[in-house]
């Protein structure tokens, strides 16, 4: 999908200001003397041996001689014999400026210390080496999302049921649970995110929000065995602190996990990276839903047997994450954003050597969210108006139990939804790239509508997959487009930060969403009109996004359609 490291591309060398190569791929890290090294933000889950990531393996100068523009020297950060040491290289997406240098047969080097490394790029080869991506880094993000969402679908699915028929919650119960939920998620985001960036670590968050995940698991799979024990209170208990920590360990991977997937990929492939990576992550949830199915058909409704199956899949990504993650992370882009600013130099203005404090480092990230462009917020504004209507998948399983469903048939229906979400969202995210992201975002938002409105009036099985159907349409369509509208927007030393805002904000809305849900819909039931009091709330909602996303002037879709076109074709051509 993506092109290889900037290192290995033709018409790309790497050389040192002292004269020679720094190192090569395998050297390990102590042998190197405290030069810098460029190396390309390949998270936790890229590099060989322990020195680190996207190391040079090779002089590849261009066999022709054609002269070359010697980039800026960057110097290391840290001591150079291990630790957290690493460069956030960076070289903007303007070509012109290096054709020229290139052309007029420019070949100088700046200097740091008398000790860094020159970057060389030929003329030709520039544009196609920022915009290449990280396949191996993207391939393992997938692994994980594929693993952690199945481990949750395994639970969700079966949750909503348990709470309403086992321990009594009513539905405005059930919806507060949900609101508290997320809002630990919204703020574990808005916390991770910002940390990622101080520390210069994605990897390390992504560990701790891992390993709690898969902590937590158990305490569902518990469940049963202390309401028969201890009564239904102390289930209660379990069960909502295991929810809430549940969701407490996803916001501590989001914002992170967004970065890293936008660090590693370009600008203008963007919406398919997300796309690809949350297909991986419905295809998981796919998984999962059948699976419990299957558990709960053969244990006769052992509610107990199939939520301790949920603990091996987060089980198996902390596993595949702790293997990756003893080679080294930094931060890096992969070029200019459209409005997002250029790519940051590793180099801290002002520091000496090179290095930046992490108190330097927060007073240039509050500066950052102080200057994000007015985009950016307009995009939030409609993502959050959206979140409104979004809703958890409970009040639909509850819907569909409501018109007579068996608790065992309930899983097969988020497969419906997540198997549409799985095989559509990477050519919705494509179809973006290609055509704009506004067109999409509006077929999108006018399928939850028609889903709301199924929900509210059918009273048959084949009324509720078809709700399920349009739902799976509406996030194929909106999800990964919305996360790519927002982080165009976005400098790449500020995506943790900013996505941790997208995080606090939609979290935010989304707490609200349930709440009102939960209350609609026992207010509809009261009133003796049934279950459907949270859907319509989603249907307004849905409509005043659909409204701000028609009328809000940032709907350009931020991007030069006809731009992009331009740089697909020249990236062919070279």
């Amino acid at each position: 999908m993506f092109s290889s490291s900037l290192a290995q591309r033709p018409g790309v060398a790497l050389s040192s200001a002292g004269g020679g190569l720094v190192h090569r791929r395998r050297r390990r890290r102590r042998s190197l003397p405290r030069r810098a090294r460029v190396t390309r933000w390949g998270g936790a889950f890229n590099g060989e041996g322990d020195g680190g990531v996207g190391s040079a393996q090779e002089d590849t100068t261009p066999a022709d001689g054609n002269s070359t523009w010697v980039g800026r020297v960057v110097p290391l950060r840290g001591d150079g014999s291990g630790g957290d040491d690493r460069v956030r290289n960076g070289l903007s997406a303007h070509g012109s400026r290096f054709r020229e240098a290139s052309g007029a047969g420019a070949s100088s080097a700046s200097s740091h210390g008398g000790d860094g490394v020159a970057v060389a790029v030929s003329g030709s080869g520039l544009e196609a080496s920022v915009e290449g991506g990280d396949n191996l880094t993207l391939l393992g993000a997938a692994c994980m999302s594929f693993l952690w969402s199945m481990g949750s679908f395994m639970v969700l699915s079966l949750l909503p049921v348990y709470l309403r028929e086992h321990l009594g919650l009513s539905n405005r119960h059930i919806g507060a649970l949900e609101g508290f939920a997320i809002v630990a998620s919204a703020l574990a985001k808005g916390f991770s995110g910002i940390v990622s960036d101080l520390i210069g670590s994605r990897r390390l968050i992504l560990l701790l929000g891992s390993t709690v995940t898969m902590l937590v698991k158990p305490l569902f799979a518990l469940s049963p065995l202390i309401l028969a024990k201890y009564g239904s209170k102390v289930a209660l208990a379990s069960v909502s602190s295991g929810k809430i920590l549940d969701r407490l360990g996803k916001g501590m991977r989001a914002a992170p996990f967004d970065a890293l997937i936008s660090d590693v990929s370009p600008v203008h492939k963007r919406g398919r990276a997300y796309g690809l990576n949350y297909s991986a992550s419905t295809l998981g949830a796919v998984c999962g839903c059948l699976v419990a199915s299957l558990l709960m058909k053969c244990t006769s409704n052992s509610y107990s047997v199939s939520l301790a199956a949920a603990v091996l899949p987060p089980l198996l990504a902390t596993l595949i994450l702790w293997r990756f993650s003893r080679r080294q992370d930094g931060l890096s882009g992969d070029g200019e954003d459209q409005e997002g600013g250029k790519v940051q130099m590793a180099a801290a203005a002002g520091a000496p050597g090179g290095k930046e404090t992490v108190y330097q480092r927060l007073l240039s990230l509050l500066r950052g969210m102080r200057s994000l462009p007015v985009s950016f917020w307009q995009a939030l504004l409609i993502v959050c108006v959206l979140y409104l209507a979004r809703f958890s998948e409970s009040f639909m399983t509850i819907r569909a139990r409501s018109i007579g469903m068996s608790v065992s048939k309930l899983p097969l229906l988020l497969i419906v939804d997540q198997l549409m979400q799985s095989t559509l969202t990477y050519p919705m995210g494509a179809l973006a790239d290609i055509f704009g992201r506004k067109y999409l975002l509006l077929f999108g938002f006018a399928f939850l509508i028609c889903a709301n409105v199924i929900f509210m009036t059918t009273t048959s099985t084949m009324g509720i997959i078809s709700g399920y159907f349009l739902v799976g349409l509406h996030m194929s369509m909106t999800q990964c487009n919305l996360k790519a509208l927002v982080s165009t927007k976005i400098p790449t030393n500020m995506r943790g930060s900013a996505f941790s805002i997208v995080g606090l904000a939609t979290g935010s809305c989304l707490f609200l969403g349930n709440i009102m849900a939960g209350q609609l819909m026992d207010i509809t039931i009261s009133h003796g009109l049934g279950h459907i009091g949270a859907f319509i709330w989603g249907l307004v909602a849905t409509c005043l996004a659909t409204f701000a996303l028609i009328f809000l002037t940032f709907m350009d879709d931020g991007e030069d359609v006809g731009a992009k076109r331009l740089a697909r074709v020249q990236g062919r051509e070279q």
